[in-house]
């Protein structure tokens, strides 16, 4: 029924003899200029007279050498030869201001189009998307990418995602604005080994920041990925009413809007194991992990202290003892809950939980704030609503929050704004709450109708699509072509 996802952990053979290097917390940096080899064991010079050292900043990933042929490029092959494959990101501290960021890679591994695809961020900022080396230069030859970013948080973070194989990179350079002047131009090398390449290729045009007064799009779903042993799993294809992951987040990565993707718990059935993330969350919703705000639920800790899920996510899943944590997106504040209370010494309103939630959000600037958590406080759905997390309910109508985002419950459900005993009042005076359990693992039916409901549907996968504005929201459910659902409207902040 739909095209076979090709699993991004599957790498060339040589790339998968590469021996895993387990690395550390990002390098420190000084105002200067920084130049990275990616692959690199040392110090090494480059062939414009720029010298290069190894870094720990990168979340996974694999070293390779390739000493066989040479790699032609602005380098010179002994720093474009040796690459980091499979990563996730990198990161480096620096003062904040404007930097330029260049990404200098090669297709080292393949010789025919098509083999790898992937994309890289910087700061959330798009270098490239759906980038394929060999199609712009063949073989063995250097393709650099650059885009200049704004550092705010004294830490530069660079996202890499992949669409088919494993992205690889062999250098990085990050120069503040100021001394950009005075690097090299990054472009393309001149290629003869491919038809398809063309005699120079510019770098891109920046990606523009988006203006503080434009509203940053969040995109939510929860229960998302089945077990590969799961019947309907059926090699990363699903059936028309179960497994439907891959669709899903092709319709999700086919969002060029989307800043930000709410993973709303049980994200990777049926246990949350190792494997089971690598070989069919990282396929299908990993192709978006630069962007994503993930949640445990449930199933992830199906794998004892859910070491599954924070080994996969790592620092961005928040701190492993805990599971909550807080960011901001656009304007607004973003606080992401841990309704496993069981896990993480309960949800009363004594619990450490509360008293992080209490002193968060007393802490946050914003207007307006958005909450994401599993379990839903209240739900007509299967589940039913979780008395237990109660208590965290009135700290967040107390602390002034707008929204709350969950799953659990395989179904949409849309509530009207609901006070602090869950009782509905005007907009603009309570929280809604969206029940977001529509993003790929099957659909069931309701049990009844819970006070204060105003929509729902068991029928239609998808993804809820939310404009965070200035004081404002609209809310937009996209649905996997065919279904023929539609649920859109706007609300107001308290």
């Amino acid at each position: 029924m739909r095209r076979p996802v090709v699993a991004a952990g599957a790498a060339a053979g040589a790339v998968a003899a590469a021996a895993l290097v387990v690395v550390g917390v990002p390098p420190a940096m000084s105002a200067g200029p920084v130049h990275i080899d990616a692959g690199g064991s040392g110090t090494v010079v480059a062939a414009d007279g720029t010298t290069y050292t190894r870094s720990s900043g990168f979340d996974g990933g694999r070293d390779g050498t390739v000493p066989e042929s040479p790699v032609e490029g602005r380098l010179g092959s002994e720093v474009l030869a040796t690459t980091r494959v499979g990563m996730s990101g990198w990161s480096v501290d620096v003062p904040d201001g404007r930097y330029r960021v260049t990404l200098a890679m090669a297709e080292v591994w393949w010789t025919a189009s098509g083999r790898r695809v992937f994309s890289a961020t910087a700061e959330g900022e798009r270098i490239f998307r759906d980038l394929d080396l060999y199609d712009v230069a063949g073989a063995r030859t250097e393709v650099d990418r650059s885009i200049e970013v704004q550092v705010d948080d004294g830490r530069l973070d660079i996202g890499f995602t992949a669409s088919r194989d494993l992205p690889i990179v062999s250098a990085i350079d990050v120069v503040p604005v100021d001394d950009a002047t005075t690097e090299p131009t990054p472009t393309a090398v001149p290629t003869t080994t491919s038809p398809s390449a063309t005699a120079t290729e510019p770098a891109p045009t920046p990606t523009p920041s988006r203006p503080t007064s434009q509203p940053a799009v969040l995109a939510a779903a929860g229960d998302l990925v089945c077990d590969p042993a799961d019947p309907s799993y059926d090699g990363g294809d699903g059936t028309s009413n179960a497994c439907r992951q891959a669709d899903v987040s092709d319709l999700l990565l086919a969002d060029d809007g989307v800043d930000a993707f709410a993973a709303l718990g049980d994200l990777q059935y049926s246990n949350g194991t190792p494997s089971a993330f690598r070989s069919a969350y990282h396929p299908t919703y990993g192709r978006i992990l630069d962007r994503t705000i993930p949640v445990a639920g449930n199933h992830e800790y199906g794998t004892r202290d859910a070491a599954g899920y924070y080994g996969y996510f790592g620092a961005r899943a928040g701190d492993p003892a805990r599971g909550y944590y807080s960011r901001d997106l656009g304007s607004w504040h973003v606080v992401v809950l841990n309704t496993n209370c069981g896990e993480v010494g309960g949800c009363s309103s004594s619990s450490a939980q509360a008293a992080w939630l209490r002193a968060d959000l007393a802490a946050s600037d914003a207007r307006c704030t958005v909450v994401l958590a599993h379990h839903p406080f209240r739900s007509s759905g299967e589940h039913g609503s979780t008395g237990g997390i109660a208590p965290l309910w009135r700290e967040l109508y107390d602390g002034g929050a707008d929204l709350v985002l969950v799953g659990h419950d395989h179904d949409y459900e849309r509530f009207a704004p609901l006070d602090r005993s869950y009782d509905v009042v005007a907009d603009g005076q309570g929280i809604r709450q969206f029940v977001v359990g529509t993003g790929g693992k099957g659909l069931r039916p309701f049990a009844g109708t819970v006070t204060g409901s105003r929509e729902r549907q068991a029928s239609a996968f998808g993804y809820l699509r939310l404009a965070l504005g200035d004081g404002s929201y609209t809310w937009d459910f996209r649905d996997l072509p065919g279904s023929g659902y539609a649920d859109s409207g706007t609300g107001t902040c308290r």
